[in-house]
């Protein structure tokens, strides 16, 4: 090579070098004019990049082919570069030459093979930054992540172009029912559709995501909300497109628009607004669509008050127990009764909707449970000092306690600490709407009676659980739910009273008692009697009352 083709070739590589030290500005057609120039100055006819994920996608051919340069002359291999990285991945880099080329001096051959190395330096780079945005901006099926999600919002909120917008989240509502019924290959197909459905109302003015599983994220203009609910709110998704199948697919949504303008301090704080409202359209009884308002900014507040001061009222002992009676129709005696958790804080009572809910959210709902039975342990423990009348009481379990596989040791620890004959405590759990932890929960209530404490099921039939709830799970006590019971002044229940009454022939052929909840008025008694209950808890009885308040009624009762 002459003096003048060695400086032009040094000149070229010094370019190269320059683009492929600023990743943020590479221009591939301006790199592609450099290759071409090297391709001219060593009578090159054909450039090609291969790049494979692994050593089988190259065996079989699956990867990226990238022919850079081609003047239609390639017919013999002159240069050949292979790399296998560590992680597997195979980079190819190969040039060549016209047939009748003359062959290239050795110096000449090890200029093109460190240009090769170049290239492949360069794809290895993109490529690596490729995998790491598919890595943290993509889940495992390849939709759009949270991360994509906040990464959109700190964008659009550096712009100043948030305001007016409007934030969702979504829930796919039962979608285990459509993987259960069309089986979850096809049950992906129809995620998938639906995913691009929405996409494509949301549109190039705004994003959607998946934040895992069947819930999903996004923002949009407030000009296709209206769109987006409607499809959202119920839209058949086509599966299989050669014979037109498609399934229902319907959505629990929560919303909140954005006022304009509209900047945030933290993504945060489009999160603490927008997640109570797609909560509540998720487990709520209501709406599928719930708009955030300030009626949730309120429960958010609250919220954030409780978990903030649960910890110090639980160490102060602001929590603690009032009774409800429980008492037999036919004699009109008090024969049980069940632990409420109150919460007196700064001289105020503060009632279980406002704080249960919030604890439950976590594992905090767990601490307070077994505050609760120790208080009611020591209440125990203190009449049978006193020589006081004692009836079993029965304390709330969150299911929660189901995925502690010590959770009847640490129970039975709390009780026997106290020295309290077990069969003076009752364990209730409440019904659920769906057969999570069935086997768990089964497992608990035998080991609780084996070990001599009663146990209930609470508020039953206020969900859909299966009668397998009663056959396969030994409870001493169902508590049947008040929804059975009709309200005053109307007649709503009449297609429920021969369910109510069922139930209790199946518990009483169970060997089981029943207790009517939300006993309010003589005619709910009189609806007992016709169905053969005999166990009654409600106000037509008594309110739920202090400790002091409730040992009165018990020396009363006896005297």
């Amino acid at each position: 090579m002459d003096k003048s083709k060695e400086l032009y070739y040094y000149s070229l590589l010094e370019d190269m070098t320059d683009m492929m030290n600023d990743p943020d500005n590479f221009d591939r057609d301006a790199f592609i004019r450099i290759l071409t120039r090297f391709a001219e100055l060593f009578n090159v006819s054909k450039g090609v990049t291969e790049f494979y994920m692994s050593l089988t996608d190259e065996k079989n051919g699956y990867g990226e082919v990238l022919i850079d340069y081609d003047n239609g002359h390639g017919d013999k291999e002159i240069v050949k570069r292979r790399i296998v990285a560590k992680s597997g991945v195979v980079m190819k880099c190969t040039f060549y030459a016209a047939a009748d080329s003359p062959e290239l001096p050795t110096e000449d051959l090890k200029k093109l093979d460190l240009i090769a190395r170049m290239i492949l330096g360069l794809v290895s780079r993109n490529r690596l930054i490729g995998v790491v945005e598919k890595l943290g901006f993509t889940d495992g099926q390849g939709y759009p992540n949270y991360r994509t999600f906040l990464r959109y919002l700190q964008n659009v909120n550096s712009e100043g172009t948030l305001g007016g917008r409007v934030a969702f989240k979504y829930n796919l509502r039962h979608f285990g029912l459509v993987n259960q019924d069309v089986g979850r290959t096809v049950g992906d197909v129809v995620m998938r559709n639906h995913f691009e459905l929405i996409s494509s109302i949301v549109g190039n003015h705004g994003i959607v995501c998946r934040m895992g599983g069947d819930n999903f994220i996004g923002i949009l203009d407030k000009k296709d909300l209206e769109s987006l609910l409607a499809a959202l709110s119920g839209v058949p998704v086509v599966y299989d497109n050669g014979n037109l199948k498609r399934v229902m697919v319907r959505s629990s949504v929560g919303v909140f628009e954005l006022p304009d303008p509209y900047r945030f301090e933290d993504p945060d704080d489009i999160m603490d607004i927008l997640m109570p409202a797609a909560s509540i359209a998720k487990n709520g009884s209501g709406d599928s669509i719930v708009f955030a308002d300030e009626k949730l900014l309120k429960m958010k507040h609250n919220s954030m008050m409780v978990q903030k001061n649960f910890p110090k009222a639980l160490a102060e002992n602001e929590f603690f127990p009032y009774y409800q009676p429980q008492v037999d129709i036919t004699t009109g005696r008090t024969v049980g009764a069940e632990a409420l958790c109150r919460w007196k804080k700064d001289g105020r009572l503060i009632m279980p909707g406002q704080f249960i809910p919030v604890l439950e959210q976590s594992t905090d709902i767990c601490l307070l449970d077994f505050y609760m039975l120790d208080a009611v342990c020591r209440d125990i423990r203190r009449w049978m000092d006193e020589g006081s009348p004692i009836v079993r009481i029965s304390v709330n379990m969150s299911r929660k306690h189901l995925i502690d596989v010590d959770f009847v040791e640490h129970l039975t620890s709390i009780i026997d600490r106290r020295q309290i004959p077990r069969d003076y405590i009752e364990i209730e759990f409440t019904e659920t709407v769906d057969n999570a932890g069935f086997g768990e929960l089964k497992q608990v209530v035998e080991k609780l009676r084996s070990v001599g404490i009663y146990t209930s099921v609470d508020d039953f039939g206020a969900g859909y659980t299966a009668l397998a709830l009663l056959s396969d799970i030994p409870w001493n006590i169902i508590k049947i739910d008040r929804s059975f019971l009709p309200e005053q002044g109307k007649n709503d229940t009449a297609n429920l009273l021969p369910i109510m009454k069922h139930i209790a022939q199946i518990a009483d052929e169970l060997g089981m008692s029943t207790v009517v909840e939300g006993v309010e008025t003589e005619e709910h008694v009189k609806i007992m009697r016709e169905n053969n209950c005999r166990i009654a808890q409600g106000f037509f009885y008594h309110r739920p009352m202090p400790v002091t308040d409730f040992e009165e009624l018990l020396l009363e009762e006896t005297s």
